[in-house]
């Protein structure tokens, strides 16, 4: 038990001395299903990523059943660093869908309600 508390302290202060990007990289560490490769988005916002992802990518004519991500690459930081309530980044996301790879630009910025506007488009 002692050695649990001492593990979850230890990890926090590393976490505490770490750059943001970093930090943002230990939080991925837990979610399998976010895909490889350098991404500032927390949790919520990756899922917000997805979402926009995939209700774009239902406009082409031509539906694929298979579709996963495979990449993400952070493109550009134009404001504040994530994860700060002001940041504003772009990622390239990558999705194999059906075999063919496609690449998204998605933009996070910052809402008027606080939060991070998260929107796609292909590229």
């Amino acid at each position: 038990m002692v050695a649990g508390a001492i593990s979850i302290v230890a990890a926090a202060a590393i976490l505490g001395c770490a750059s943001s990007k970093e930090q943002a990289r230990a939080r991925h560490a837990a979610a399998p299903w976010r895909p490889s490769g350098e991404s500032l988005a927390d949790s919520a916002q990756s899922v917000n990523a997805i979402q926009a992802i995939y209700r774009l990518d239902d406009l082409r004519g031509a539906r694929c059943d298979v579709r996963r991500f495979v990449d993400t690459d952070l493109v550009e930081t134009r404001s504040g660093t994530p994860p700060a309530p002001d940041a504003h980044w772009f990622e390239r996301w990558t999705m194999d869908r059906c075999g063919t790879l496609v690449k998204f630009l998605v933009e996070f910025a910052p809402d008027l309600a606080g939060g991070t506007a998260v929107t796609a488009r292909f590229e």
